[in-house]
């Protein structure tokens, strides 16, 4: 994964107005994600 090798690449992001299906596949990979980099 990306952030083993660059865990705080990125600080924030933000995205409007997100299709419905997205956030599905957000709820799917921020499983995998450190919770490091959720709480950002």
């Amino acid at each position: 994964y990306l952030q083993d090798y660059y865990p705080e690449r990125l600080a924030k992001l933000y995205i409007m107005n997100m299709p419905r299906i997205l956030i599905g596949i957000w709820r799917m990979l921020s499983k995998f994600l450190d919770k490091a980099t959720l709480e950002k």
